[in-house]
Order: structure tokens, then sequence, then C-alpha cells
């Protein structure tokens, strides 16, 4: 989750690098905002330590018994 972020906030940054004189950087901007909108409960979980690590699976509900 990290990972994608931070190539998300970076996206913008090199697309204006790639292209200063186009609108890329722009575009990529705004959406940029959007995932980073969409996805504040997973940067609260990261900012928290409790988001999973890839990979890791899920622990199992406890048997009731």
């Amino acid at each position: 989750s990290l990972a994608a972020l931070v190539a998300t906030a970076a996206t913008p940054v090199i697309a204006w690098w790639l292209f200063p004189l186009g609108d890329g950087y722009i575009v990529t901007g705004v959406l940029a905002v959007l995932i980073f909108w969409r996805h504040r409960a997973n940067i609260q979980r990261i900012l928290a330590g409790t988001e999973p690590k890839i990979g890791k699976k899920k622990p199992a509900p406890a048997a009731d018994g």
C-alpha cells in the first residue's frame, strides 16, 4: 500500500519533468488527490501500523467450542 501511494505521489512530478509544457501533470495531480482521498482509511491504517503486509494472511476467526 505504501509503495503504491508513493508511486501515486511521484507520478505528477515525473509527468511534469518529462513533459513540462503539457498538461499531463495537472491531470495526474488531480488523479493523485482523488486516489489519496479514496484510500484515506488505508493511509490511517499505515500510520497506525495496522495495515496488513503483502502476502500476510488474515488471522483465522476464533473457533467456538
